[in-house]
């Protein structure tokens, strides 16, 4: 674990006070206005046990949310709509273990063409499961002690899950509203990736 509790401040690689959280998410939102729309189609695709043709459209529409929809295309290109389904269907079996198993998640998204680190991958993992699953990409690699690698990933991931009902019970504002007031280890990250940036 990296994090660590000072006062009313996270430790988390920097410090960061829990009454930040709600602006940093909130500019997230603003710059990434259809994230919700994109974990919308996320829950569906899980609860109609990933149709092939949705699997595509759902990591082309991932790609270009993170900016490079040609990796989009690349992905779709090399690798097979069977093999996308089976790498998806498995990494979010992981991911429904008690505790998830974040390290092994991604290693299977990681053995597909073109998604062989852990930035986008990572926000194939997000977008499946916002409640448990950040993106680590290279921007957050540079800022935070973690191993850019599954194990890495495992550890952040951790931490931000950790981290989410520390903020429900200091009753952190959510800028989206979640139902109990929760807030998601996606909307953790999204918040130290604004930090990070230096967008406030």
């Amino acid at each position: 674990m990296a994090i660590h509790l000072l006062g009313n401040d996270v430790i988390f690689g920097m410090p960061l006070p829990f009454a930040r959280f709600t602006d940093l998410a909130r500019e997230h939102l603003r710059r990434y206005p259809d994230t919700p729309t994109l974990e919308a189609r996320g829950e569906r695709l899980r609860a109609n046990q990933l149709p092939e043709t949705d699997v595509s459209a759902f990591v082309a529409a991932v790609c270009k949310w993170g900016g490079y929809a040609g990796i989009g295309v690349r992905i779709l290109k090399r690798n097979r709509a069977p093999e996308l389904r089976h790498a998806l269907s498995q990494a979010i079996a992981h991911l429904e273990t008690s505790p998830p198993d974040f390290e092994r998640a991604l290693t299977t998204l990681n053995q597909l063409h073109s998604l062989g680190t852990p930035s986008f991958a990572s926000k194939h993992l997000r977008f499946l499961r916002p409640d448990v699953c950040p993106v680590f990409d290279a921007v957050l690699r540079d800022a935070l002690p973690y191993p850019f690698d599954p194990e890495g990933y495992a550890q952040f991931a951790s931490d931000c899950l950790s981290l989410s009902p520390m903020l429900q019970v200091r009753q952190v504002e959510h800028p989206r509203g979640r139902p109990y007031g929760a807030w998601f280890a996606a909307d953790v990250e999204a918040a130290l990736f604004v930090q990070v940036n230096e967008w406030l």
